[in-house]
């Protein structure tokens, strides 16, 4: 990112924040995040907490990631999204989530959290 100083002030160019700029829909910011015992989800954080037994936040409009194949880890999912239709496994939509034990939470960007949420469906018939 480039940044230029004038007067003491430091301006960065619009393009570059736009980038940078996560999604968020009725107030609630888009994440990924990874749990211990429920694996990896993404969606609107609705509600953070700190508990005794960890981390817990509730999501809305959530999916699972169950598995992904194009992908070193979730910060290049973050980066780049999931779009090789291969073997990759993200669950249907749900409502509402509250996942415990919380050791990550990634904001996404609009551009990944729509292409993630418009990907196909994964599941049993």
């Amino acid at each position: 990112m480039k940044e230029i100083t004038i007067n003491g002030e430091v301006y960065v160019l619009k393009s570059d924040v736009q980038k940078r700029k996560f999604a968020s829909q009725d107030g609630l910011q888009a994440v990924l995040i990874r749990s211990y015992a429920s694996g990896v989800h993404f969606g609107l954080l609705k509600e953070e907490q700190d508990l005794l037994s960890g981390k817990q936040v509730t999501l809305i409009n959530s999916r699972r990631i169950h598995y992904w194949v194009e992908n070193a880890s979730l910060s290049q999912i973050v980066q780049r999204g999931i779009t090789d239709d291969s073997d990759n496994r993200i669950s249907v939509t749900i409502l509402e989530i509250t996942i415990t034990q919380v050791i990550e939470i990634i904001p996404l960007s609009e551009e990944i959290f729509h292409q993630m949420m418009n990907y196909r469906e994964w599941k049993m018939n």
